[in-house]
Formats: structure tokens, sequence, C-alpha cells
């Protein structure tokens, strides 16, 4: 709900305003870190899918269809387009076992093939974040929230590393941007 979602941002604050580290402490915590990123950048790619066929660059009957792995389902993407989907999905394996610079380096890839594929630069903005690289996350959600401008994960994870480096105009906004793609869009958070 978007009350969780404005509690998680005000407790990224306080942590912020303290000088505490927002990375986690133990194995257990940065597992579920991962398994959160991982969620959401699954549900990036979905909302990418959803997009292609709302804008009629899908073949498939169902915005859906994308998801499952069954041979012709991407027919309209293009080679490149499939390979970048490819180093998307294989930086997200590397990021959940915590290979972060591996994954930085998949994600890279897949935005090179397809510099439009927003999930690829909000996945990359994760993983440089869990590496602490707080202005290279902001570049990529800011480049991931241009490109598919209904983003709601996009732009709470831009306020996440806005707060981060203290920015908290920017955060605020970035979170107002967020809270209005989540409620048009009808996304459940």
């Amino acid at each position: 709900s978007d009350l969780l979602l404005v509690a998680a941002v005000l407790t990224s604050v306080m942590f912020a305003q303290e000088g505490r580290s927002q990375m986690p402490s133990s194995a257990d915590q940065m597992r579920t870190l991962m398994e959160r990123r991982q969620e959401m950048s699954a549900r990036s790619v979905q909302e990418t899918n959803k997009q292609r066929f709302e804008e009629k660059k899908s073949d498939t009957a169902f915005p859906s269809d994308n998801v499952k792995r069954t041979a012709g389902v991407l027919r309209a993407l293009t080679p490149e387009q499939r390979k970048a989907l490819q180093h998307n999905e294989r930086g997200m394996d590397l990021f959940s076992k915590g290979k972060l610079d591996g994954a930085i380096k998949e994600y890279l890839e897949a935005i090179r093939l397809d510099s439009k594929l927003a999930a690829a630069h909000n996945n990359l903005g994760s993983a440089q974040f869990a590496a602490a690289r707080f202005e290279e996350a902001v570049a990529a959600f800011r480049q991931a929230s241009e490109l598919d401008a209904d983003s709601g994960q996009a732009f709470f994870n831009l306020a996440l590393a806005q707060i981060k480096l203290g920015r908290q105009k920017e955060a605020t906004e970035a979170l107002d941007s967020a809270l209005r793609s989540y409620n048009s869009s009808g996304e459940a958070h």
C-alpha cells in the first residue's frame, strides 16, 4: 500500500539523517534485500512487456504471454532485444547470488544491446545501489524512469538513492512521482 511505501522511505530518511548505513549487516538481511530487488526487477520486466504489448510492438494475444518460455512468444523482438533480455536475466541471477560486479556487467551489456530496456536500467541501478555506488544508481534509475514514466518502481528506487546522497528535495519529488505512478496504474505495493 501507499502507506507502506511512505513508511519505507521515511525509515530510509531517518537512517540517512543519522548517518547510518543501509547496507545489510547479516547474510539473512542481504538475502532478503536480494530477494526483494529480484522481485522488483521481475515486475519491471513484466511492466516493460506490458508496455510493448500496449504499444503494439508485440504480436502475442496478452501481455503476460511474454513471461512464458515457449518458442515464438517473443517473435516481435529483434535478435538484439532477445539477447538484451537474456543478459538482463543473467544479471538478475547474479544479483540474487550477491555477485554485484557480474550483475552490473550483464545489465550494461543488456543496455548496450537495447538502450530502451527500462528494466535493465532499473536493475543496473539496483545493483549499483547495493554496491553503494549511489551516484551511478541515481543515473540508472533516472534513465529507467525516463524510459518508462509509469514505472513507480524506478521512481521509488530513485528516491531511495537520492536519500542516500542526502538530497531530500529530489527524493521527495521522485517519491511523489512513484506515488502518482502507483495510483494511476492501480499497482498494489
